[in-house]
């Protein structure tokens, strides 16, 4: 890019600077610059409970110092533009980037207070782009395109620019969407209200709403049924977050040999907690490295929390009890004529309700029967 800008006459000129350091930045600063963008960005990716100084500030260095460094030795200057390239992460959030989004988030902050100030500023969220960028660096793309991000060309990337730098607005997002495949990925509920209008109310029934897999997986008859629900979950949800098709996926192999990381077993853990409703450790995907071992976990799982049924000659001979006991306190009180009829009431209840009715009073809901 740097040759076709001299090609087409203009004067490039690289410097080697720590735009962290105002001293060198300020050095290479040129006095007649009419405009800044500010594109530099780190990734370390890490969990919260796992940041540390040292990740912190390689996160914040570049991209929100050196934002700011930009800013106190521009705002004297005459510059036509200062446009900061903040991306997504900072709007939306991303996995294992808390570093990252908060790095991008003050950009957004940054663009706020120099409007204030009366100056020009622009912060622009993007999308992945093809071809260059962290993403591609980090080898994210396909993994974005299948949670609803697919990535931006250079030349419809630059056409965005070109029409966020007419636009005369402070914060824009330049990004491509599916909007199917970005409401299947689940949405928080800030999220989901951000995006109201945009993605549809049409959630999938793949673990979308919380504990509707383990629902269906309970209302399967037969183990081999319910290990078959969750196997499909399972690859759906490994799929997705891979960014593979759930039929491309070996269920005998390791997840990390699919090319699993911690931060996708933190996300693959989130949404199996959604579809499941179960609270799951975090090495769940450690312990069960495989899909099929996993699939098996979750199923004996669901199997052990499940309600037992009471017995249907128990609640024959129970309700047969508290039939003849509630007639011998109604014959044994006469002034209790204000108490419904329960022996009618006994009477009227069906085997399901019967059983619901034992199942509160021995708290069998609980799995305790003292």
């Amino acid at each position: 890019m740097l040759d076709e800008l001299r090609e087409a006459g203009t004067e490039v000129r690289v410097e080697l600077a720590d735009l962290a350091d105002a001293g060198q930045l300020a050095r290479a600063l040129p006095e007649d610059l009419a405009g800044v963008f500010h594109l530099a960005g780190v990734l370390e990716d890490a969990l919260v409970a796992t940041l540390d100084d040292g990740l912190l500030h390689r996160a914040l260095a570049g991209k929100a110092a050196g934002a700011w460094n930009l800013h106190t030795l521009t705002a004297d200057l005459p510059v036509e533009h200062f446009v900061l390239f903040s991306s997504l992460a900072g709007l939306f959030g991303s996995p294992g980037q808390g570093a990252y989004a908060a790095a991008n988030t003050f950009l957004d902050g940054l663009a706020e207070h120099r409007a204030a100030l009366g100056l020009p500023a622009q912060s622009i969220d993007w999308g992945t782009w093809s071809g260059t960028g962290l993403a591609v660096a980090a080898g994210g793309v396909e993994r974005l395109a299948a949670r609803g991000l697919p990535p931006l060309s250079p030349e419809v990337a630059l056409d965005l620019l070109e029409e966020s730098l007419g636009s005369g607005r402070r914060h824009l997002v330049a990004a491509a969407f599916d909007w199917a495949a970005f409401g299947r990925a689940g949405l928080g509920p800030d999220l989901a209200r951000m995006l109201e209008g945009q993605v549809s109310a049409d959630r999938p029934a793949a673990g979308a709403e919380r504990g509707a897999v383990k629902k269906a997986a309970l209302a399967a008859t037969g183990a081999a049924a319910r290990l078959d629900v969750l196997r499909r979950f399972l690859l759906e949800q490994v799929g997705a977050v891979l960014g593979q098709t759930p039929e491309s996926l070996d269920t005998s192999a390791p997840l990390q040999e699919l090319g699993f990381d911690s931060l996708m077993a933190m996300e693959l853990r989130t949404r199996l907690e959604t579809g499941l409703d179960l609270r799951l450790s975090a090495t769940v995907v450690y312990t069960f490295p495989t899909v099929e071992a996993l699939a098996d976990g979750l199923t004996q799982r669901i199997t052990a929390e499940r309600p037992a049924a009471p017995d249907p000659a128990a609640v024959h001979n129970m309700a047969a009890v508290l039939d003849t006991a509630a007639a011998q306190d109604l014959a044994g009180d006469e002034d209790a004529g204000d108490e419904p009829g329960v022996p009618g009431e006994l009477a009227a209840l069906d085997e399901h309700e019967l059983a619901a009715l034992l199942a509160e009073e021995l708290d069998l809901k609980g799995g305790r029967h003292d």
